[in-house]
C-alpha cells in the first residue's frame, strides 16, 4: 500500500471540514502533520484526540492571514522539522451576506485569507519545501469558484482564491 512515512505535512485551517479530513488522511498514511487554526480550544482538542489515537501530530494556534502568525508557522517548521514535504493551503472564509452589504474591511478580510495568505505562506515556506526535493503545494478551493452557490459573497471576492490558485500560478511563480 502507498504510504507517506517520514513525510512532513502542514495543513492550515485543520480543525474543521476538509482541513480536518486532510489531517486525518495524511496521518493515516503515515505522515507527520502540523495543523493550524485560529481557535486554541479547537487546536488543543483535535491534537489531544489524534495523539490519543497514536498519531504523531502537532497543532499550532495561528491565523494564516496574519503575517506574524505565518512567520510563527515558518519558525515552527524550521525548529522542529527543517524541511516540509506538503503544504495544504486550506484556510479560507466566506462571509454570507449580499455584496452591497460588505464593508471595505470585510472585503479585504476575505481577500486576505483566501488569496494573500496562501501566497504569503507558500513564499515563506518555499525554502523548506525545496529542501524536501519532492514537495507539493495543495491549494484547497471551493466549487463556488465555478458556480453560484447562493452564499451571498461577491463572486469576484470568493472566487479569487480558487481561480488564481487553480491556475497553478502560485506554484510556478515560486520556481
Amino acid at each position: 500500500m502507498w504510504r507517506l512515512e517520514s513525510k512532513k505535512v502542514l495543513v492550515t485551517g485543520g480543525t474543521k471540514g476538509i482541513g480536518k479530513a486532510c489531517v486525518q488522511q495524511f496521518l493515516e498514511l503515515g505522515a507527520q502533520v502540523l495543523f493550524t487554526a485560529r481557535t486554541s480550544n479547537e487546536v488543543e482538542d483535535l491534537e489531544n484526540d489524534l495523539r490519543a489515537q497514536g498519531f504523531k501530530v502537532a497543532g499550532l494556534v495561528a491565523d494564516a492571514s496574519k503575517l506574524s502568525d505565518s512567520k510563527k508557522i515558518t519558525d515552527w517548521i524550521s525548529e522542529n522539522w527543517s524541511s516540509l514535504d506538503v503544504l495544504v493551503n486550506n484556510a479560507g472564509i466566506n462571509i454570507r451576506k449580499k455584496a452591497q452589504e460588505y464593508s471595505e474591511e470585510e472585503y479585504r478580510k476575505v481577500l486576505n485569507i483566501n488569496l494573500v495568505a496562501p501566497f504569503t505562506l507558500s513564499r515563506l515556506l518555499y525554502p523548506y519545501l525545496k529542501i524536501s526535493g519532492d514537495s507539493a503545494i495543495i491549494n484547497v478551493a471551493s466549487s463556488a469558484a465555478l458556480q453560484d452557490v447562493g452564499t451571498g459573497t461577491p463572486k469576484q471576492v470568493y472566487c479569487s482564491k480558487p481561480e488564481v490558485l487553480l491556475w497553478n500560478g502560485l506554484q510556478k511563480g515560486l520556481e
